[in-house]
């Protein structure tokens, strides 16, 4: 792990466990920290999304988890700054 990258916490919103491990292993071997999470959905609407907050100069590195996620299958519908709902994050960290 790079440990000058974000940590990453990825919600798994009901996957099943085996499924959310796979996505974070490929989370992980992009140098991410990655903590799996289960809490409640923040939003209405059931979607694929992303909560950051980092310098301008790290937005690379939700670029990167898009990369990723996306090879595996998980389009990213939204990306929000900060916080989304009753969700939010502090520098250096991303929730997916």
């Amino acid at each position: 792990m790079d440990a000058d990258r974000s940590q990453v916490h990825l919600h798994s919103y009901g996957y099943k466990r085996l499924v959310s491990n796979r996505y974070a292993e490929t989370i992980r071997n992009s140098g991410f920290w990655v903590r799996l999470r289960e809490n409640s959905y923040p939003g209405r609407k059931r979607e694929s999304f992303i909560i950051y907050n980092l310098p301008k100069e790290k937005y690379e590195e939700v670029q990167a988890i898009q990369a990723v996620l996306s090879k595996k299958g998980v389009d990213i519908e939204r990306v929000y700054f900060e916080k989304y709902g009753k969700h939010e994050y502090t520098e250096g960290n991303i929730g997916v």
